[in-house]
């Protein structure tokens, strides 16, 4: 029951994935280090999109957090783009990325509210939190590996 009330959300998940390619731009040009980028930010959306109907808690949780705290990522990059920083992926790539987030957290809250009696609430909010503080982590990850991978080669 689960997996079907959640086909939106599992679409805009992919969507939203999908949208990452686009910035690759941004990616350095050594293999190892897109990979590991690649790995480390497709790979939520990826998980949002095949996640098996027991785990609803995790997709509903982890999505919307996951979507909000790209959303203020994204909302940072605008604001120091509106300061002259500049990259080499084109804004319209930004833009995408921003709108499919954008509708990912709509869809995962709608989900949430429709799904509110049927999934655990506790687990749900602390896969929130998971999913918000996910970006962060998962940066900093990329930057301290990808600076090892770096450093070998």
């Amino acid at each position: 029951m689960l997996s079907s009330s959640n086909l939106p959300l599992r679409l805009a998940g992919l969507a939203a994935g999908i949208s990452i390619i686009l910035l690759r731009q941004e990616l350095d040009s050594r293999l190892p280090v897109v990979l590991l980028t690649l790995l480390v930010f497709l790979g939520p959306y990826l998980i949002i999109g095949f996640v098996p109907k027991h785990m609803g808690p995790l997709q509903v949780g982890f999505a919307s957090g996951y979507a909000l705290s790209m959303l203020v990522a994204l909302t940072i990059y605008f604001v120091l783009r509106s300061f002259g920083f500049t990259t080499p992926a084109p804004v319209a790539a930004y833009k995408v990325e921003l709108l499919l987030n954008f509708a990912l957290l709509a869809i995962a809250v709608n989900t949430w509210i429709r799904l509110r009696n049927e999934i655990d609430q506790r687990a749900a909010f602390s896969m929130l939190a998971l999913g918000f503080g996910y970006p962060f982590f998962a940066f900093c990850f990329v930057l301290v590996l990808g600076h090892l991978l770096l450093d070998r080669a």
